[in-house]
């Protein structure tokens, strides 16, 4: 260290003596109950004088938010020291999982950078500030707890955890996530950065300057990619049974997530990764769910069969054409994979069905491989595992999915995937609907203008091209007044809830 980042850190040292300290602060008043219960000195298991805690040590002040010392941290200068750090106890003025070293001088820097380092112990903190990161903090000699968490996140939104590319870093981040998965919210995460193996910050801008602890912190990694890391580093997923291991530790840990718009990112996310992961080689000829004259006339067994002419509500109609896809899909993998990037942005209303979806994209590839039926059958159990219940039987307990002849396994290929295809464009349209609406009602209080008015106008015909493709009848359709001239009446009635949970 510079003398002047001794200067700054406030940098001492204790004496190897055994009661030197306690005996400086009975002579300038102290008593000796006071000394022991701030943590400066110990008393001796089998009873006797108390013994100054801190012995021949470098001694780095430790102060709150508001730069009042607390507590005091210690680095051993002997190599043979029981701990090569040692911090004060827990006292009525420190709570180690409640505060982080250099935290005040750390904030107002980070109002400058936008960011938070998050470094392992006093020394990394140390080096980062003579390089010029002046917004590093560290724990206190234990695990990042959730209260040390709350204290980054009132500071920056998305603090980098930066860890010594060793094993025991790597564990402490491991470590972490299942601290932080429950914890997160929209504008509240972190990002970890791994140093080369071997460093900490100091070795790295020793031997290669600011500059590259600069690109390890541009680098850093969201921490969906951390979880993934760990469940499948070092792991061989050869075998059916091996990958729904997999699945369920992947759900395991998701399942920690509360907030349901993380969640979802989530599960997209860590699906994108399994997809990729287990991607099967494709073969040349590609096959197209559609023949040469391009998507057939609208198929007359279709016709009010996917939507109950007894459902009311877009809730109730949706989930029956959100089942009538999905059981199209189970029945036909096949078709599943052509229309894989309809179904991954596809809305849906129903969580449960949401679940099921996103269960079969994540199995397909594994499916793809085997005979029809096999694929059928293998797709039906490893859905089931994943979400540890028969989604085929509650699927096909829908009367008006279950009797529909186009997504029945025995359907010819094509009808079944223009079958699938036109409820997919259907299920897009009316959720653009809704959406469209529930955004001019907030935006106009009850009064609609010519923007809001145009929009659902195309949003409306959207609608009405979906259903030209034969899900319900046509004199449905005919009847159909155009939504911009109706948008009051919608508004007044509240079709659509305005909670957007």
């Amino acid at each position: 260290m510079s003398e002047a980042t001794q200067a700054r850190f406030e940098i001492g040292f204790a004496p190897d003596s055994r009661t030197g300290l306690l005996d400086a602060l009975i002579t300038k008043g102290f008593k000796q109950d006071q000394i022991i219960e701030a943590g400066l000195c110990a008393l001796p298991d089998k009873g006797g004088k108390p013994y100054d805690r801190f012995r021949d040590r470098i001694i780095f002040p430790i102060r709150d938010q508001r730069g009042r010392a607390i507590a005091f941290g210690g680095r051993a200068m002997a190599a043979d020291a029981r701990a090569k750090y040692l911090n004060s106890p827990e006292t009525p003025l420190f709570d180690k999982g409640r505060n982080l070293y250099n935290l005040g001088p750390a904030r107002e820097a980070a109002g400058k950078t936008g960011s938070l380092i998050i470094a392992e112990g006093y020394m990394d903190v140390i080096a980062l500030f003579q390089a010029g990161f002046k917004h590093a903090v560290a724990p206190l000699g234990t695990a990042i707890t959730e209260s040390q968490l709350q204290l980054m996140w009132r500071v920056s939104p998305e603090p980098i955890i930066t860890l010594d590319g060793d094993t025991a870093g790597m564990r402490a981040a491991l470590r972490l996530i299942d601290i932080v998965l429950p914890l997160l919210e929209p504008g509240k995460s972190l990002r970890f950065s791994m140093l080369p193996e071997g460093l900490d910050p100091d070795d790295l801008i020793k031997t290669s300057g600011a500059t590259a602890m600069q690109t390890v912190l541009d680098n850093a990694k969201p921490m969906v990619t951390l979880l993934w890391n760990r469940e499948t580093a070092d792991k061989n997923f050869d075998s059916p049974e091996r990958r729904a291991t997999l699945d369920k530790s992947l759900k395991s840990a998701l399942a920690k997530i509360k907030d349901p718009s993380i969640y979802a990112h989530y599960n997209d996310a860590i699906r994108q990764l399994r997809k990729t992961l287990f991607a099967p080689k494709r073969s040349q000829q590609k096959w197209t769910p559609f023949n040469k004259r391009g998507p057939q006339p609208a198929l007359a067994g279709t016709k009010s069969s996917l939507l109950a002419r007894q459902s009311t509500g877009p809730e109730a109609e949706a989930r029956v054409r959100e089942s009538a896809i999905l059981f199209g899909c189970l029945n036909h993998p096949k078709i599943a994979a052509e229309f894989e990037d309809d179904l991954d942005r596809l809305p849906f209303i129903c969580p449960d069905l949401r679940e099921i979806c996103h269960s079969l994209l994540s199995h397909l590839s594994d499916t793809l491989s085997q005979s029809q039926d096999n694929q059928r059958q293998r797709l039906r159990e490893l859905v089931h595992t994943s979400i540890e219940y028969d989604a085929y039987d509650k699927l096909s307990s829908i009367g008006q999915v279950r009797d529909n002849p186009y997504l029945h396994p025995t359907a010819d290929l094509e009808l079944a995937a223009q079958a699938i295809k036109i409820d997919i464009a259907r299920q897009q349209a009316i959720l653009g609907v809704m959406t469209e609406t529930r955004e001019a009602e907030a935006e106009s209080m009850g009064t609609a203008d010519e923007g809001m008015t145009w929009r659902l106008d195309q949003a409306g015909k959207a609608k009405r091209e979906a259903d030209k493709g034969g899900i319900i009848d046509d004199d449905q359709t005919d009847g159909e007044a155009d939504l911009s001239r109706n948008l009051q009446a919608l508004i007044d009635q509240k079709i659509w809830k305005k909670d957007p949970k």
